[in-house]
Parts: structure tokens; C-alpha cells; sequence
């Protein structure tokens, strides 16, 4: 277990009784985790086997599975394999509306029981295949910057959705802090463009190799992603200009334009 706020539950197999969940809680196969929904800001992030970050939102249950699978069972979750990791398998989220099976991606899914039963599939980055129950035929591949939403009759809905900006703040807030103390700054500045959404750029372009160079001491676990430029850069000398989902950093020393 990462991260966690709004005094998330677990539950271990063949238990009936909820425990308070705590940083470091190691949790098997079988095992349950729910956020309370009604703390606003309730989540939790777990770091499942491979190094993937499986993240629940508000008012969430799911029940861990062998190799690293997850079944949702109310709410939401929102899940990143990372470029980096390089799975030889795929990551499965099952529902009860099919098994969400990533391709190196980030997306969200989540159970909408104020549709009287329906899931909506988000995807960021990469793409997912939704193999429907029932050995229906698999839905075509839902690619970054669409949402799926499917109902109990089987029929999807397809409509484009932004990779950046409120659809995604809850994951975000849910993300576990960068440790960037013995950090390189190109290193933290890809966990802020990963996390956002955000396009990097750097004017010089060759500020960007500068970055690589640039160690970093300290630590922002109190602050998201969104606040992390404003908190490192100037102490490196840089300022940076956010415009149009594009983070422009910049060789000054006068902060944020």
C-alpha cells in the first residue's frame, strides 16, 4: 500500500470484520479494500506486482486477484502500467460488465449505479480491450482520449474525453508523492507530465539535457504534481509558463510567468 486518505478499510480473506488500512500494508489474493464515500478526498493507492499503481477513488471496493488482477466491485479505479514497466501480461480489472485488459496504458474504470447499472472506461494513454461475459465477441480497442460507456444490454457509447484536467484530478490526488531527494530534475519533471497530462517543452531546447544533470534534495510529500514546478524550479534556477496543457520551462530565476 502507497498512499492513502479518508481512512480507507481492508479486509482480509475468509474475515468478515474491516480493518483500518495503514501505509506499508501488504495485502494477498482474496483481500478486499474499500474507500468511505463520504470523505470528500477518500483514496487509496496500491502498488501491485510488476511496480503497476492501482488507485481507488471515493466510495470504492475491489478484491484483489493472483498475478496482480483486480475485480472492481463498487466505484471506481484508475490504473497506470507505466512506459517503463514493460509487462509481458496485461493487466485485468473485472467487472460485471467484462474484464478491462490494458495495453501499456493509464485509464480509469468505473461502476455507474446512478445509470441504473453501467461502466465507464476512460483511457489516457495506450489502449483497452473490454472482452464482454458471457463469451461475446470483444469490443474493438478503445484508444487514449475516448470513453466507453457500456450498459447491462450490451450496447457501448463512444465520445471523446480529454487526457488532462478535472476528468482526472481525483487520480492525481490519489497519486503516491515522488521521492526526490537523489533525484535527477528531468526525472521528477516526467512524473509531473505523466501525472497531468501535461506536454513538456524547454526554451532553450537544450535546457532539457541540463535537467539530467540537475540533482534534487529535499521533499514535496505534501504536494501533487500540479505543485511540484512551483516548489522545485526556482531553487534549480528555472521558472516555467503553464499554457494549453503545455508546461514550458524555462531558464530564470524569477519563478512562474
Amino acid at each position: 500500500m502507497a498512499a492513502l486518505a479518508g481512512e480507507p478499510t481492508y479486509q482480509l480473506p475468509g474475515s468478515t470484520s474491516r480493518r483500518p488500512l495503514a501505509v506499508g500494508t501488504e495485502l494477498g489474493p482474496g483481500s478486499e479494500v474499500a474507500t468511505p464515500g463520504e470523505a470528500p478526498e477518500a483514496h487509496v493507492a496500491l502498488a501491485l506486482d510488476g511496480g503497476a499503481s492501482l488507485r481507488l477513488d471515493r466510495g470504492s471496493r475491489v478484491r484483489l486477484q493472483k498475478a496482480g488482477n483486480v475485480e472492481l466491485l463498487a466505484g471506481a479505479v484508475y490504473v497506470d502500467t507505466g512506459p517503463e514497466l514493460g509487462h509481458p501480461r496485461t493487466l485485468a480489472i473485472a467487472t460485471p460488465f467484462g474484464v478491462a485488459r490494458d495495453l501499456g496504458t493509464q485509464f480509469e474504470v468505473r461502476l455507474l449505479a446512478e445509470a441504473r447499472g453501467a461502466l465507464r472506461l476512460r483511457v489516457r494513454e495506450g489502449a483497452v480491450i473490454l472482452e464482454r461475459p458471457g463469451g461475446a465477441e470483444p469490443l474493438p480497442p478503445v484508444p487514449a482520449g475516448v470513453e466507453l460507456t457500456l450498459g447491462r444490454t450490451g450496447e457501448g457509447e463512444r465520445c471523446p474525453v480529454a487526457t488532462q484536467g478535472e476528468e482526472w484530478r481525483w487520480a492525481l490526488l490519489a497519486a503516491p508523492p515522488f521521492e526526490i531527494e537523489g533525484k535527477k530534475l528531468a526525472e521528477l519533471l516526467a512524473w509531473v507530465a505523466r501525472e497531468t497530462g501535461w506536454a513538456l517543452r524547454f526554451e532553450p531546447p537544450g535546457l532539457e539535457a541540463e535537467t539530467r544533470n540537475i540533482e534534487l534534495h529535499g521533499s514535496i510529500a505534501r504536494l501533487t504534481a500540479e505543485d511540484a514546478p512551483k516548489a522545485v524550479l526556482p531553487g534549480a534556477g528555472l521558472g516555467y509558463r503553464l499554457e494549453g496543457g503545455v508546461l514550458e520551462i524555462r531558464r530564470e530565476g524569477g519563478g512562474p510567468k
